[in-house]
């Protein structure tokens, strides 16, 4: 079975060809499944501003947001930046953190420029410390195998130290990305580690193993993603402007502008996800009737715990949830995009869902109170 020709423009027509192009041509949908599709297209990132998190009530991080972002200079971008990311700051992992840190500092150094117009500057800053740390180890590395008098290792040093190239610290969007396109020949940190590890394992010897030792502990201090804030902000900048289609949440399109998807990702504990009220690991649903909006970060944390265990152990979420659906309820006559999906449709069923879920467990007074309202939601 073929999908619908109808349907595939349908779906370009939300402005995703990526995910239309790869996915939707390989898998056959209905009407039906395409509508669940479509929720977590338009909610899980195109949602209205403002839309709260089902679970901790904080205001989830939405497409739109990330547009506006491009246009914000200076302090305001920095506060705005910083209105998502101090909701929760464990939600980062340290080198995430760090890397918002150090990109706020290159935005408040360069009040005159967009957030748009930063990103090539954070690159190319960033990527010049980066070079200065991997510049120190392959000397150190180069040291050990002159000493060792591995010509193989030391050629090999001396071959990706000229890959690391200085750029115009004034270099344009559209100049990086020729750069990063055309960089396919530069070996990245994972390949020089393997590499090392070939020629170390033909050449060591028992006379030489300790030399080897500090070698390859030498080139695991190369910087990386999860060890460094400037090679992380080299690596998601890159991706982005790259405009990489693995960056991150398939319903993210080629068509938006790198800033979006970098954004995306600098704030993406934030970003607002479809989350599974049955865990999908125990055959929850892949369907509208079976989400709420929440941030990624809540939904990753959640797992697949059982939603009434995780309820009646975190029974604060019961507002929230309702808070999060009269947000739906009440926004839906006012936005374009609410509007495209059938609204009643989904509150109604989800209320039923999560009513079954709950009602055997009405003896909580939590509960009762949640199941109340939500009846008269």
């Amino acid at each position: 079975m073929k999908i619908s020709p109808v349907l595939i423009t349908s779906f370009r027509n939300c402005g995703n060809k990526y995910f239309s192009r790869t996915y939707c041509q390989k898998n056959p949908y209905t009407k039906k499944q395409f509508d669940n599709l479509n929720f977590g297209y338009n909610f899980a990132l195109k949602t209205p501003n403002g839309i709260p998190c089902a679970y901790c009530g904080r205001v989830t991080f939405a497409k739109s947001d990330a547009w506006r972002l491009m246009s914000l200079k200076g302090r305001n971008l920095v506060n705005e930046l910083e209105s998502f990311a101090s909701q929760n700051k464990n939600a980062f992992n340290q080198q995430s953190l760090e890397a918002l840190s150090l990109f706020e500092k290159i935005v408040l150094d360069n009040p005159d420029k967009s957030g748009k117009e930063i990103l090539p500057i954070a690159y190319i800053r960033s990527r010049n410390r980066m070079l200065v740390k991997q510049s120190d180890v392959y000397s150190q590395v180069g040291n050990l195998a002159q000493a060792l008098e591995s010509s193989e290792l030391m050629n090999y040093i001396n071959s990706v130290k000229a890959q690391d190239i200085v750029l115009n610290p004034n270099i344009s969007t559209n100049e990086l990305y020729d750069f990063l396109q055309n960089k396919l020949h530069i070996q990245f940190r994972k390949e020089v580690l393997l590499r090392v590890m070939q020629i170390a394992a033909k050449e060591a010897n028992n006379e030489s193993v300790d030399t080897w030792f500090k070698i390859m502990t030498a080139i695991n201090k190369l910087p990386s993603s999860k060890n460094d804030a400037d090679a992380y902000l080299v690596k998601y900048i890159s991706k982005a402007i790259r405009k990489d289609p693995k960056m991150g949440n398939k319903y993210i399109s080629v068509k938006d502008d790198a800033a979006v998807l970098f954004y995306y990702q600098l704030l993406y504990p934030f970003v607002s996800s479809a989350e599974h009220v049955v865990p999908h690991s125990v055959k929850g649903e892949s369907n509208f009737t079976n989400y709420l909006v929440t941030h990624t970060w809540c939904n990753n944390k959640r797992m697949a715990t059982d939603f009434c265990c995780y309820v009646k152990k975190n029974p604060q979420i019961l507002n929230n949830i309702l808070t999060n659906l009269n947000f739906i309820k009440n926004t839906k006559g006012s936005s374009v995009r609410l509007s495209r999906f059938d609204t009643d449709k989904y509150l109604q069923e989800i209320k039923q869902r999560l009513h079954a879920l709950l009602v055997n467990s009405s003896d909580v007074p939590e509960i009762s109170r949640f199941l109340d309202k939500l009846s008269r939601l």
